[in-house]
């Protein structure tokens, strides 16, 4: 995990992800923006998800999932959304 991030609890990141990095947008001058990730969500491998940008107000946040463990049968309990 790159950046200034957050990972709720029971939140499996595989390998060969990417999580936090700076926010893939031209207009990006390195100001302060975050990552914030709910519980219970699963990244596998080569997912990217980045820190948000200020014209989004600075954060990229994913809610938390609600699913079954080790098979995720997936149960949404709130959509990822990007703020």
């Amino acid at each position: 995990m790159l950046g200034p991030s957050s990972i709720g609890a029971d939140t499996h990141v595989f390998p060969f992800a990417s999580i936090g990095s700076a926010p893939q947008d031209l207009g990006y001058k390195g100001e302060p923006t975050r990552l914030e990730i709910g519980e219970h969500n699963v990244f596998r491998e080569f997912v990217t998800i980045n820190r948000g940008t200020i014209k989004g107000g600075g954060l990229t946040r994913i809610a938390a999932t609600a699913f079954s463990w080790p098979t995720p049968t997936w149960r949404t309990t709130a959509r990822s959304a990007t703020t």
